[in-house]
């Protein structure tokens, strides 16, 4: 009893409430706080949170939150809204890794170089950290330093049940699913970049370096 549970997974809101309301009432209590950032960030110790938990044990908890998180957000008080905000920035991050997998095979398959796609893309309003980490690496054709492609498929599953929950249509998270669920059958072992793999099968192509 006094003790605290900080639950840094992602997993369905519904679970994490589960967990709470089971220890809570031994006097323990818990942290809803999924991060975001990938390998990459998490071993620099430059994660993002998302934080649910009461105000005083939120700040309570803040010394071993700043261990791992760069970037710490308390996002509410009610156990679940860690999972509804990493499930929501999810599916920006699914649809991101599926428009950038079409666009760069679209642009190999039409001629242009994957450096010169990298270069031009890179610096305009596309630009970010996650297309200028995953497309360098696919480029070198590295599959493995990014989180696994199940992870991933994982977690938008969850962006999906949440949608359905609310009678909420998404589109693109939908299609990016699909995509892959797609890459999970074919590369299971691969890290979410190998996404475009999928598409370069389709298309006869590779985004790689040329030089």
């Amino acid at each position: 009893p006094g003790s605290t549970i900080i639950c840094s997974s992602t997993i369905f809101p519904s679970e994490i409430k589960e967990v709470a309301e089971a220890v809570e009432k031994k006097g323990i209590h818990v942290v809803d706080s999924p991060v975001s950032g990938g390998p990459i960030r998490s071993a620099r110790g430059e994660l993002t949170l998302m934080v649910a938990a009461k105000k005083e044990i939120f700040d309570d908890c803040m010394e071993i939150l700043r261990a791992i998180g760069k970037n710490v957000y308390y996002v509410g008080k009610e156990i679940g809204m860690g999972q509804v905000t990493k499930a929501a920035h999810q599916v920006l991050v699914g649809a991101t890794f599926a428009g950038m997998a079409e666009a760069l095979v679209l642009g190999v398959k039409a001629g242009v170089k994957a450096e010169v796609l990298y270069e031009v893309m890179g610096s305009g309003v596309a630009g970010s950290f996650l297309f200028k980490t995953t497309i360098k690496q696919v480029m070198e054709r590295d599959f493995k330093s990014s989180g696994n492609i199940g992870t991933m498929h994982k977690d938008l599953g969850i962006s999906m049940q949440i949608g359905e929950e609310y009678n909420l249509p998404l589109y693109t998270t939908a299609v990016a699913y699909e995509m892959l669920k797609a890459t999970k059958g074919l590369f299971p072992e691969d890290d979410v970049g190998a996404v475009i793999k999928t598409l370069e099968r389709m298309a006869g192509v590779e985004v790689k370096k040329t030089t």
